[in-house]
């Protein structure tokens, strides 16, 4: 069965892609969770979501700020260790840390629901 109505806090949305998803709370992490190891962790925290400083149509991003939030929600979910500023491709356990990074980004995007699926093949 394929239908049916989704309810967010409430309300009735339409969720066609994940941009809708995201829109409306709603955060999947996959077991198979990858990153993008040429970037810094605190760009895979942010990719696609990059805050900018200064005026908006220059789009510069600010990188002071994702590190920051990167080193706090690093600590909150328990990989203090780790420098922000790494390449991703850095990370120790990296199978282990990718999930961590992922669940972090649900967090600080103050997701409602995270959803922790899994690949099939």
């Amino acid at each position: 069965m394929s239908d049916g109505d989704i309810y967010v806090r409430g309300r009735k949305v339409d969720i066609r892609n994940t941009t809708d998803a995201i829109a409306n709370g709603i955060e999947t992490i996959y077991q198979d969770s990858a990153l993008v190891t040429q970037l810094s962790i605190a760009r895979n925290l942010f990719l696609g979501r990059e805050p900018v400083k200064g005026p908006r149509f220059l789009n510069r991003m600010d990188h002071a700020a994702m590190e920051q939030v990167a080193r706090d929600l690093l600590e909150r979910v328990g990989i203090s260790k780790q420098d922000s500023t790494d390449d991703a491709d850095r990370i120790h356990s990296p199978a282990a840390s990718a999930k961590l990074v992922a669940i972090a980004r649900a967090m600080h995007f103050d997701s409602d629901l995270i959803i922790l699926g899994r690949t099939t093949e």
